[in-house]
C-alpha cells in the first residue's frame, strides 16, 4: 500500500483530537484513506504509538496537536516534520523520547529477563560486593532516545531506570541507588549510578511503562 505522507489540515486536526481509542481505529469515524494515512508510514506511526501510549497526557496530546497545526501548509501536513518537532519537544521535558521508532516496537518475544540479566551484570561489576545486591524494578523496559544532559549527545537503545542496594566496605547495606542503563543487542550503550541517575528517574517516573510480565523472571 502506498504511504500517505501528507494529510488535509481539517481532517488532521480531526483525527488528533478524537479519543485515543477512536484515532486507533480512524477508518470509521473518518471514512477517508487519508485518514488512514496517519497510521502509514516511521513518522506517522511514532505520532500514533505516542497519542495512544497511557501515559501521554493531555497536555502532551494538545501540543501534538499544535505542532500539526504549525506543520500544515496549503492544507498539507508535513508528518516527518511534525513528529520531529513533537518529540524533539518532549524529550527536552521529559528526559527521554517517549515513542521508539516503528521498526523497534516490542513484540510478545522479547526476552525481558534476559536483558535484566544484562543490566543487572553491569551494575554488579561496578559494586563492591557484587553478590549482595539486591535489585528494585519499578518500571518496565522503553526504547527511546535519551538525553542524560543538556551537554551530552543522544543515546538510542533501551531505557531502564531501578535502583540497587548492596554492602558497602564495611559489610553493612548502603540503602538503595538509583540506576539508569541504556542497553541494545546487549551492549550497553549508556549507564549511570548517582546524581544523573536520580534525575532521570524523577523526571521520567510518571510516563514509564510498567514492568513487563518477564522483568522479574530469574
Amino acid at each position: 500500500m502506498a504511504v500517505f505522507r501528507y494529510i488535509s489540515a481539517a481532517t488532521a486536526a480531526y483525527c488528533l483530537a478524537i479519543s485515543a481509542p477512536t484515532l486507533a481505529q480512524s477508518a470509521g469515524p473518518c471514512g477517508t484513506r487519508a485518514c488512514n494515512s496517519i497510521t502509514d508510514g516511521p513518522a506517522a506511526a511514532r505520532l500514533q504509538l505516542a497519542w495512544d501510549a497511557l501515559a501521554t497526557t493531555t497536555e502532551q496530546r494538545n501540543k501534538m496537536i499544535e505542532i500539526v497545526k504549525e506543520q500544515t501548509v496549503n492544507g498539507a501536513t508535513l508528518w516527518d516534520a511534525t513528529a520531529s518537532k513533537y518529540f524533539e519537544w518532549r524529550a527536552n521535558i521529559m528526559g527521554y523520547d517517549p515513542a521508539p521508532p516503528a521498526s523497534r516496537l516490542i513484540s510478545s518475544a522479547t526476552d525481558w529477563s534476559a536483558m535484566k540479566k544484562v543490566v543487572e551484570d553491569h551494575i554488579r561489576s561496578h559494586l563492591i560486593d557484587p553478590g549482595s545486591a539486591d535489585f528494585r524494578w519499578p518500571y518496565g523496559f522503553v526504547f527511546t532516545t535519551y538525553k542524560p544532559t543538556i551537554f551530552s549527545a543522544k543515546v538510542t537503545g533501551w531505557f531502564i531506570c531501578g535502583a540497587v542496594n548492596a554492602k558497602n566496605r564495611m559489610g553493612g547495606y548502603a540503602g538503595e541507588t538509583p540506576f539508569v542503563v541504556i542497553q541494545d543487542n546487549d551492549e550497553i550503550l549508556f549507564s549511570d549510578m548517582g546524581t544523573i541517575a536520580k534525575i532521570s528517574c524523577e523526571k521520567s517516573a510518571s510516563n514509564m511503562p510498567p514492568p513487563q510480565p518477564q522483568l522479574h523472571a530469574r
